[in-house]
């Protein structure tokens, strides 16, 4: 009879252990799947983020323009401005300038004159090209002017010291053409030329002594040249 009592307990032990390792296995499952899941929804999550960075990194990481991202404000500009033309601060002005007319040799049916430029300023400054010409009345009335500019005497940079001199040679015909008259002017006789120093807008009033010109007004000027030309 206890033989019999000690082999049941003994069974009921043993399956008492049985049934506590499929739990035991069975608990230990889940945390594991558990895990896992946690693990994949982690590495998940920068994936969902890795295309808005992979989208705002070229924006700040793109190309600029050549020069670009280096160059401050306003370089451009200023390196213009070194690689052009001298400043026009150089140049002379009107009021810097006063304007003088002289006679010269005559041929037939033509006539010359020397016009002058002198720098009246404190200041050195700089003469270049042809400027404007306008034959005038007294009154400054506008009179028929063409201005011709003559291409073997072209521009070349003048620079002139408070004194100096720049001249250029006019030509004109004193002959009639077309429709004007042969008797009496050819054309109504000016009083004052009207000279404007190159690149410049106003004018100095110069005293026109040298008649009509024929040929509606035409004037053929040479550009103007250091000291006093020679014709």
């Amino acid at each position: 009879m206890r033989a019999a009592l000690t082999a049941l307990a003994t069974g009921c032990v043993l399956a008492a252990a049985g049934c506590a390792s499929p739990i035991t296995g069975a608990a230990s499952g889940p945390p594991a799947a558990g895990t896992s899941a946690g693990a994949g929804d982690t590495s998940g999550a920068p994936a969902t983020t890795t295309p808005s960075t992979a989208t705002t990194t070229p924006a700040s990481t793109a190309p600029t323009p050549p020069g670009t991202a280096k160059t401050p404000p306003g370089t451009a500009t200023t390196a213009s401005t070194a690689t052009g033309p001298a400043p026009t601060g150089t140049r002379c002005r009107t009021p810097d300038l006063t304007g003088a007319l002289s006679g010269l040799n005559s041929s037939t049916g033509h006539r010359y004159a020397r016009l002058v430029l002198t720098n009246v300023s404190g200041h050195t400054c700089t003469v270049y090209g042809y400027g404007g010409l306008q034959l005038a009345t007294a009154s400054r009335q506008p009179l028929p002017t063409i201005q011709r500019r003559d291409p073997t005497h072209p521009p070349r940079l003048v620079r002139l010291a408070p004194g100096g001199k720049a001249s250029s040679v006019l030509a004109w015909g004193v002959v009639p053409s077309g429709s004007e008259p042969v008797t009496g002017p050819c054309e109504p006789q000016p009083s004052l030329l009207l000279v404007i120093p190159p690149d410049e807008t106003t004018q100095l009033a110069v005293p026109w002594r040298s008649g009509s010109v024929c040929q509606h007004g035409e004037i053929t000027q040479w550009a103007y040249a250091a000291g006093i030309v020679q014709h």
